[in-house]
């Protein structure tokens, strides 16, 4: 089987980069603004100043970080499906594991879940703060593997339908 790397979509990462900017630099101008309220205006100008810039500053810099990546969001391989994640690669989900994928939209985002055999392996390796959200998720989603749409440089029909063939050959 060859190996297939699925880039991430650096238009869309940019796009997240200059958002995250905008409001950092909206924080810094609601800190300077906020004498000119009084009151519980002036508390909520503060709060938002102080929100806005630690979280979407962080946002800043992980965006840089991943528009600067070489690495691709997605590879298939031999082993299985590797999934980039936020620094690393997350465990391989291997081929003889998946039983099948489906399309979940929430709101405007287009997320493919990839169903394995294999569930609750998956979730004793994980740490019980990270198993208690995938259980949230499990919950609604039915699996503990997703994919979102709007990340890779590839139509997620056409993921779909790579992904589900890949798992038919390996088990042949």
């Amino acid at each position: 089987m060859t190996q297939v790397a699925i880039p991430l979509n650096k238009g869309r990462l940019f796009l997240f980069l200059l958002l995250s900017l905008a409001f950092v630099v909206g924080g810094f101008w609601l800190w300077n603004i906020a004498d000119n309220y009084s009151g519980f205006k002036h508390w909520k100008a503060l709060l938002g100043a102080v929100l806005c810039v630690p979280l979407f500053g962080l946002g800043v810099v992980i965006f840089a970080y991943k528009l600067f990546d070489s690495r691709p969001g997605l590879i298939l391989n031999d082993e299985g499906v590797h999934r980039l994640g936020l620094f690393g690669f997350q465990r391989v989900i291997p081929w003889k594991h998946i039983t099948h994928c489906s399309i979940n939209k929430v709101k405007r985002t287009k997320i493919l879940l990839i169903h394995v055999d294999n569930v609750e392996e998956v979730l004793a390796r994980l740490s019980p703060i990270v198993r208690w959200s995938q259980r949230m998720a499990l919950a609604q989603y039915g699996t503990p593997h997703s994919v979102a749409s709007s990340n890779l440089k590839i139509d997620i029909e056409q993921l779909k339908a790579l992904i589900e063939s890949r798992a038919q050959a390996s088990e042949s």
